[in-house]
C-alpha cells in the first residue's frame, strides 16, 4: 500500500442513520458470542481466511508455506474462538443466521482498543454488516475509556477488501510493515 487514502468525515448523525438503516433493512442483531455460535464461527473463519492463505501460498511458495501454515485451519479457528470467548466477542445475526463475527481488545492502560479477528459471511457481504460491527465495537471501546482505536491487516492483495472496509470505517492513518521469510 503506497499511500493511505483519506476518508471523507461523516457526521455522527449520518453514521448512525446508516447503521440504523442497515440494521432495520436486514433484521441485523449484534449479540455477545456464546458457545452456541462456536461451530458456525469456526466454519466462517475457514471461509474468510482461505483466500488469504491461498495468497500466502502464492507469495511464499509451497515449501515455506507448508512450514509456516500447514495446520492453519485448526490454529486459526482455535485462536478466533479463544478471542471470541473473552467477553469482547460478538456475532452479527440476521434472521437467526450467522452473518459475521468480531472481537476487540483493550490496551493495558485502557487508552486504546484494537479491532481483532472479524469476518462477514460471503452470503451477507456488501450489505454494510462490517461497518455496523466496527461501529458497535468502537462504541464499546469508547465506553471503556479508549481514546483511539487500531486494527492490523495485511498489505497483500487478499487483504485489500479488509483495508477498504477499515478505511470506510474511518481508519486513515497507517504504519506500513512487511514480514520477510527465508528458508534456512
Amino acid at each position: 500500500m503506497s499511500a493511505v487514502r483519506r476518508c471523507a468525515p461523516r457526521s455522527i448523525l449520518t453514521a448512525f442513520q446508516s447503521l440504523h438503516n442497515t440494521m432495520m433493512k436486514t433484521n441485523l442483531e449484534i449479540l455477545p458470542f456464546s458457545a452456541e455460535y462456536a461451530d458456525k464461527v469456526a466454519v466462517l473463519t475457514i471461509e474468510a481466511w482461505t483466500p488469504i492463505r491461498e495468497e500466502y501460498r502464492r507469495l511464499l511458495g509451497d515449501e515455506l508455506y507448508e512450514l509456516e501454515f500447514s495446520n492453519w485451519q485448526e490454529e486459526k479457528t482455535r485462536k478466533v474462538l479463544e478471542k471470541m470467548s473473552t467477553g469482547r466477542g460478538f456475532v452479527a445475526i440476521i434472521d437467526g443466521e450467522l452473518a459475521g463475527f468480531i472481537h476487540y481488545s483493550m490496551s493495558e492502560n485502557g487508552l486504546s482498543g484494537e479491532i481483532g479477528n472479524n469476518a462477514v459471511s460471503s452470503k451477507f457481504r456488501g450489505q454494510g454488516i462490517a461497518q455496523v460491527m466496527y461501529s458497535f465495537v468502537l462504541e464499546k471501546m469508547k465506553s471503556e475509556g479508549a481514546e483511539y482505536a487500531t486494527v492490523v491487516t495485511g498489505l497483500d492483495d487478499a487483504h485489500a477488501p479488509a483495508r477498504r472496509s477499515y478505511e470506510k470505517a474511518g481508519f486513515e492513518r497507517a504504519l506500513p510493515s512487511v514480514k520477510y521469510y527465508k528458508k534456512i
